[in-house]
This record gives structure tokens, C-alpha cells and sequence, in this order.
């Protein structure tokens, strides 16, 4: 599953769509929403019902992403997420309900050491499954200052 972003009225082939699967896109748009949040605080961009900016809206978010990728925020931001990643208690393995072991069908019914636990029973939290790339936030930028407004569909 993705969310495209599709431009009300491009000015340039950059400004014509710009999409990301899921996994990438809800860290992108958190971070748009932490050092922008005036400008989206009334578009919800974590659901696909075509809510967006209009052109000045665009514009201003594309100028604000800008400034906060070459100042080095995002790759600041990406580092601090990652570290706080890493303090999150692990999950209980959902392949194996925490057993470390499941149950192996071929050739034979046997059990064996569960492949995405390694047989620990814990899993790395959920939200390490959510990637996040500093260069996201200059592409959408750049979607953002020839999009002429946008809609997430």
C-alpha cells in the first residue's frame, strides 16, 4: 500500500506526483508535521482521502522543508529517530506468539526455531518497520514547489 501525492496543477514534471509506500511516507509526513505543523494542521495526511494545500500553502511548506533540509534538521531529526528506535521494548514475536519455535509442515510435521525471532520469542518494536530518508524531505520539497497545491489520494 502507498499514498501518491498528485499535483492540483503542476508546473513541472517534478510537480506532477510524488509517491512513497507506506513504510516511508508516515515518517515523512511526521516530520513535515513537526516543523510545519502551522501550515498542515488541517490536513490529515495519514490517510489517502485527498486532503491537501492549495498553491501558497505548497509553496510555503516547500520553502519551510527547504530551509530545515539544508540547515541539516532532517538528517539531525533521522539520527534522534533512530536513537529513540532503539529504546523501544522489543514486541512479542507474531509468528510464533513469543514460543521461539513453530511448527514445520515439509517434508515432515516438526518443530523447529522460528525464523523472524530466531527462537528469542521478541521482535524489534513495530515502529522500526517505518523507514525515514533526509532526502525524502528535499524530493517532496521539490514536489512541493511545482506542484501548484497538492492532494494525497
Amino acid at each position: 500500500m502507498g499514498v501518491s501525492v498528485y499535483s492540483v496543477s503542476a508546473t513541472s514534471p517534478e510537480g506532477s506526483s510524488f509517491h512513497r509506500n507506506w513504510w516511508w511516507w508516515r515518517p515523512l509526513w511526521e516530520y513535515t508535521q513537526s516543523v510545519a505543523g502551522d501550515l498542515v494542521a488541517n490536513v490529515n495526511g495519514d490517510y489517502n482521502n485527498g486532503e491537501g494545500l492549495d498553491l501558497e500553502g505548497s509553496e510555503k511548506l516547500a520553502q519551510v522543508l527547504f530551509a530545515h533540509y539544508a540547515s541539516g534538521h532532517a538528517k539531525t531529526w533521522h539520527e534522534e529517530r533512530l536513537a529513540r528506535l532503539a529504546t523501544l521494548p522489543k514486541e512479542t514475536c507474531h509468528v510464533c506468539d513469543g514460543n521461539g519455535v513453530t511448527l514445520k509442515t515439509l517434508p515432515k510435521k516438526e518443530l523447529s526455531e522460528c525464523s523472524i525471532c530466531k527462537g528469542e520469542g521478541m521482535v524489534a518494536n513495530s515502529q522500526n518497520n517505518y523507514s525515514f530518508d533526509p532526502e525524502d524531505v528535499r524530493e517532496f520539497a521539490e514536489f512541493l514547489k511545482a506542484c501548484g497545491g497538492f492532494r494525497i489520494c
